[in-house]
């Protein structure tokens, strides 16, 4: 069973790759963003004036929160750390080029742009929002606030009828 990842052991993982590759990452920030929903992980900068600056490594909540597999967890850490280091050495946005590639292999990662598992996220709390007509969902919505403001705006599209909440798993 996967367990929640912390900031601490993220840190670790990005500590180990600099100390292989002798960059040290550790004046980067670390943030978990709960807006990251088609990817796990990614290495923000900025470049000015022709000059690149680390901004964060930013990781999905949902890849730390313990539903993925640790070494998925670890391979994703390292993919953003191959990231930082090319791009850092080089001053600019090398992408998923040739160095990038040949990076991630010498952090001892696949040189993939894309997890390749076939993992699937576990199902979580939210609201369905139904017609009182013909009981057909109209939306969902995960938090309660969103759904409640939705059933006192509106109504159906099918029957202009008054929308109910349903609580539910999806």
């Amino acid at each position: 069973m996967p367990k929640k990842i912390s900031e601490q052991q993220i840190r670790d993982i990005l500590n180990e790759a600099g100390d292989r590759l002798n960059l040290s990452c550790s004046h980067v920030p670390i943030e978990i963003s709960t807006r990251m929903r088609k990817t796990y992980g990614s290495f923000v900068f900025k470049i000015k004036q022709g000059h690149l600056t680390p901004v964060a490594f930013r990781f999905a909540l949902k890849l730390v929160s313990g539903d993925y597999p640790e070494e998925i967890v670890r391979h994703t850490v390292l993919h953003e750390y191959a990231h930082f280091y090319i791009n850092t050495i080089s001053n600019e946005n090398r992408g998923h080029d040739r160095a990038f590639k040949t990076t991630c292999l010498r952090l001892g990662i696949s040189p993939d742009t894309h997890f390749q598992g076939n993992h699937q996220e576990k199902p979580r709390r939210g609201y369905r929002i139904l017609c009182t007509g013909c009981q057909e969902e109209v939306a969902q919505r995960r938090r309660v606030d969103a759904a409640k403001s939705i059933t006192q705006k509106y109504r159906s599209g099918c029957c202009q009828a008054k929308l109910q909440l349903k609580k539910d798993i999806f």
